[in-house]
């Protein structure tokens, strides 16, 4: 399954169900990928999109989310975000609307997921990660430095 070169294949693809759902509801799925830096010297920022992919509709809504931590008078850490709302349309990303800056519009119609591009069958060669998975809900993590 992974990488998954076509997200709207996620549409078809059957998922975790329980006695609570209706027979007729296929859900929807929500994904999620974010990297964070911070190089020597400067403030942590985050990049990252969570999509809903409703699977009854074949819709997808979502956000591109930019994060930058700082501190405030006590060096307490305070999170500022900016949230970009998105859609996906023919298996392209693209922003609901209007971008001022170019930079945030190119990297929001080229943000690819880690589903994408990762290779699961080498997540053990990846260095200092952390995985989990959890089969009840279902959900994979990755996480790595």
């Amino acid at each position: 399954m992974y990488p998954i070169k076509n997200l709207e294949d996620l549409y078809d693809k059957e998922g975790y169900r329980d006695d609570e759902f209706d027979k007729n509801d296929k859900g929807t799925w929500i994904i999620g990928s974010e990297m964070v830096v911070q190089p020597k010297g400067e403030r942590m920022k985050s990049k990252g999109m969570v999509l809903y992919m409703n699977r009854n509709t074949k819709t997808t809504t979502g956000k591109y989310i930019v994060s930058e931590t700082l501190h405030d008078e006590d060096g307490r850490p305070k999170s500022k975000d900016k949230e970009y709302p998105v859609k996906m349309v023919d298996n392209k990303i693209i922003p609901t609307k209007g971008i001022k800056d170019e930079n945030i519009k190119k990297e929001i119609e080229n943000f690819k997921f880690f589903a994408q591009y990762g290779s699961f069958k080498d997540l053990s060669k990846y260095k200092d990660g952390d995985i989990s998975y959890n089969p009840e809900v279902p959900s994979y993590s990755a996480k790595y430095q």
